[in-house]
């Protein structure tokens, strides 16, 4: 089924009219787009951390079709986290310092995420992400 199908009683002019007005079909309104910005973040997200469970869940493959013992490295690196950065150059030039002189990255991130300049999120269950306006000083 495609995303976003045409609805049968609707001519195609004005489907993409109000496609390009902004106008969402399953919700039956209109949406700036600062507002489809946002929705669309939240589903990307989703789907980022909807794939991370692969990992945690040592559902991974190699070319072989043997799966791999992701987990582990998961628990061990502290990793298999999706990551909500909104970028300003700082924050650029923070990561980018902290990768080339071979800090320690996980410090760095850790650091945005204790001063609220990043969020973190594993399961689409973290209370984090459910309650995630995603409207954080994010940068258009």
């Amino acid at each position: 089924m495609r995303k976003n199908p045409k609805p049968f009683n609707v001519s195609q002019e004005e489907f993409e009219a109000k496609n390009r007005g902004g106008y969402c079909w399953r919700d039956k309104k209109y949406y700036s787009k600062e507002e489809l910005w946002h929705k669309a973040m939240k589903s990307l997200t989703g789907r980022m951390i909807y794939e991370n469970k692969f990992y945690w869940d040592n559902k991974v493959a190699n070319v072989d079709g043997e799966f791999l013992p992701t987990e582990d490295e998961c628990v061990r690196g502290r990793g298999c986290r999706v990551f909500k950065i909104p970028m300003n150059p700082d924050k650029e030039k923070f990561l980018k310092d902290n990768i080339e002189n071979e800090n320690d990255f996980w410090k760095g991130i850790d650091v945005l995420i204790k001063h609220n300049e990043a969020e973190s999120f594993i399961f689409s269950s973290d209370k984090n992400y459910v309650d995630d306006d995603f409207k954080l000083k994010t940068i258009f």
